[in-house]
């Protein structure tokens, strides 16, 4: 029975849909939080009855009576709750910290995770630790989600399975036959012809990196090598992934591009004691929806750098993904052109450390706190 829920992020595209869904189904939430949008929180904890609603910026402080401020009152919360579902819907690498809070002071809690630079930069640590803690994890992206199925055999995943392919869209420029990378536009960039995100991850699909981060994901949450991982162009997004077994099966990991089903299988799942049900009637013939190419586009400058990147260790991994927010963040701001983001990232990435082991979590928070602040006066 899940009874308290605590959502990191609620006031984001899909900290939102989660609780409207929640309020539809009746389903209490215990905690609410914002990094600064503290005007919707408030909206947010009246509507959800949420008990508790923090406020993280600490430059914010004692705006309303009926919010909490600073991550310190995150903190207590996690010390001295017991929490069923723990949701991590923000960006940034702050939650690493929640997450080894949760690790260190809960037990049988389920922490759902939805935040790529979390699970890059905590990489197979950051899930063993969770998983030796007694707690649970879920990964809520599309095609770590339709692979929940091997996540019991984390252990053994090696000695069963040959290759996994993570599906990409192609976003809005891989079938452009106009496409021109020189002319792209922050507009152009942003508008994924399926899925509503913000600006970072709909810049990080037009060109592909979103992919590979999730190549990093999954080689961390599954515990699979990274080059046994590839990408393959399916433009419906209905097959999230393909499993090729050693024993010569394969398996295509279906569903509708709604982030609503990873969000809410803890109450739609066979073990859930939920009666909500949500089905969809869909032709898996129709439209091709199975239909699959080779990543091969040479106009996606990724391409160049393609086998390079599938071989990075963790750090190098880690690396690439905080240049690779830099360099979104200057072509935002309109300091670098959309097709100098990659080649920004491997003029850079040579600069830092190529090999190094992490102990522990607080160790990779040190270097990854270190390393964004280097970055930014490259």
């Amino acid at each position: 029975m899940i009874n308290k829920i605590a959502v990191i992020g609620s006031t984001g595209v899909l900290g939102t849909k989660l609780l409207s869904f929640f309020h539809k189904n009746k389903k209490k939430v215990s905690l609410v939080t914002c990094y600064s949008n503290y005007k919707k929180l408030i909206k947010q904890k009246k509507s959800s009855g949420a008990k508790h609603a923090i406020v993280l910026d600490s430059k914010l402080k004692n705006i309303s009576k009926n919010l909490k401020f600073g991550e310190d009152s995150l903190f207590t919360y996690i010390e001295n709750e017991v929490i069923d579902l723990f949701y991590i819907l923000n960006t940034g690498f702050d939650s690493l910290k929640y997450i080894n809070y949760i690790i260190k002071y809960q037990k049988n809690c389920t922490i759902a995770v939805a935040n790529k630079e979390v699970l890059v930069a905590g990489g197979k640590i950051l899930i063993d630790n969770i998983l030796l803690s007694g707690n649970k994890f879920l990964p809520l992206d599309s095609e770590h989600f339709s692979l929940i199925d091997l996540l019991p055999k984390r252990d053994l995943i090696k000695n069963h399975v040959a290759k996994i392919y993570l599906t990409a869209s192609g976003g809005p420029f891989y079938y452009d036959n106009n496409f021109e990378i020189n002319s792209v536009n922050l507009k152009q960039a942003t508008s994924h012809p399926i899925w509503k995100m913000g600006y970072k991850n709909s810049i990080d699909s037009s060109n592909l990196i979103n992919k590979v981060l999730e190549c990093f994901e999954l080689s961390s949450v599954y515990n699979f090598p990274l080059s046994n991982i590839g990408i393959t162009i399916s433009p419906k997004a209905f097959a999230h992934s393909i499993v090729f077994h050693n024993d010569k099966r394969i398996s295509i990991n279906c569903f509708l591009n709604d982030m609503m089903i990873p969000l809410t299988s803890p109450f739609t799942s066979s073990t859930s004691n939920s009666k909500i049900i949500t089905r969809a009637n869909i032709n898996i013939l129709s439209d091709n929806n199975l239909s699959f190419s080779t990543f091969n586009n040479k106009k996606f400058q990724i391409l160049k750098y393609y086998k390079r990147i599938m071989t990075f260790n963790h750090i190098q991994q880690i690396n690439f993904m905080i240049l690779n927010a830099e360099a979104v963040n200057r072509f935002v701001s309109k300091q670098i052109s959309y097709k100098d983001i990659i080649p920004f990232i491997f003029k850079n990435i040579d600069k830092y450390p190529k090999k190094k082991t992490f102990k522990n979590l607080y160790e990779i928070i040190k270097y990854t706190n270190m390393l964004s602040s280097m970055v930014i006066k490259i």
